[in-house]
């Protein structure tokens, strides 16, 4: 990339995440090759194309988004990792246009659980209640006991660890490695902290070995170990409990970054794309096996209008196959 001049675009906190993740791998030159872009609406040019860039959060973890882009007569989404709940689509006002669904060409979406194994999963913020409700009680029963938080992926947790400090009033110690990259987030992350001095609660690497933790370093600690996890939770329905206590000192939960089936196929066929394109997954069901676009009433709330941001232009060759491939030009 740094060879011919192309750029890679991002937000701001991807692009720290990034830099983090390929410094740790000893590549210290990506940085030159990303830009970031804002939240909102931008002009990217690149040679003589004109490509309007939109950026809409995606819920999957910090700066995540979706790219929307436009040029005259095509209309592109890219959802990337994405989590909208079925009652939420309709808040997103850069996918409408006078309270309808815009028009989109081609839509590049997330299929990683659209298996039949998960046709739901429980919204996020129910999950994480019941869980501190159980921390909270582990956590007052003696003096001694501490919690270790165990996720199934190393971001997309930020919701998970400020609801705790929220909720209980104590900071998540994480580790001096990813604490290189989280303090560069205060007002995103405020319930995070870099203490290896006995934290009641911590973000834990161990997830087999609890005595190998370096956060245990009290004999007479007594560890509840919390894991985070949406795979493990096939054939989920409203009637099954979305955090299970599976041992004295073990609870399970059930978070997911990603759509469910059903959450998919109604975010797909709200919008009713002309083309679809799935990933990692192909994205077989392009018949509507529910009227998922009739089976939910959206809650009146409104999402807040992103702001346009500045434009951006790339002087850099136009590679013309990869416009014609994507955009049809």
């Amino acid at each position: 990339m740094a060879r011919n001049g192309a750029k890679i675009y991002m937000t701001e906190e991807s692009m720290k995440i990034v830099i983090y993740e390929a410094e740790k791998k000893r590549n210290y030159e990506i940085g030159d090759s990303i830009q970031s872009l804002k939240l909102g609406t931008t002009t990217v040019t690149v040679g003589d194309q004109h490509i309007e860039v939109t950026l809409i959060p995606a819920g999957h973890c910090i700066g995540s988004v979706m790219f929307l882009f436009r040029i005259p007569n095509k209309t592109i989404l890219y959802t990337g990792d994405f989590r909208i709940r079925q009652n939420d689509v309709h808040k997103y006002l850069q996918l409408h246009k006078k309270g309808d669904p815009i028009k989109i060409d081609v839509m590049y979406v997330d299929t990683t659980f659209i298996d039949h194994d998960y046709p739901e999963f429980a919204k996020r913020s129910d999950s994480v209640e019941v869980m501190l409700e159980n921390i909270d009680v582990w956590l007052k029963e003696d003096e001694y006991n501490r919690v270790a938080i165990h996720t199934s992926a190393e971001y997309g947790y930020e919701f998970v660890f400020n609801k705790i400090y929220k909720r209980l009033g104590e900071k998540v110690a994480v580790d001096g490695g990813i604490w290189q990259l989280y303090k560069c987030f205060p007002d995103l992350l405020p319930a995070l902290k870099n203490d290896d001095n006995d934290p009641k609660i911590h973000l834990c690497r161990r997830i087999w070995d609890k005595n190998d933790c370096k956060h245990n370093n009290n004999i007479q600690n007594r560890y509840l170990s919390v894991f985070f996890s949406a795979r493990s939770w096939k054939n989920y329905d409203e009637e099954t409990k979305s955090c299970e206590i599976s041992g004295p000192d073990v609870i399970k939960v059930l978070y997911a970054t990603h759509c469910s089936r059903s959450e998919l196929l109604y975010f797909v066929n709200y919008l009713d794309p002309v083309k679809i394109i799935g990933f990692p997954n192909p994205y077989v069901p392009r018949i509507k096996e529910t009227n998922y676009k009739d089976s939910f009433t959206p809650s009146p709330l409104k999402k807040k209008k992103l702001e346009a941001a500045e434009e951006v232009t790339v002087k850099r060759k136009v590679d013309r196959k990869l416009l014609e491939e994507m955009f049809g030009v």
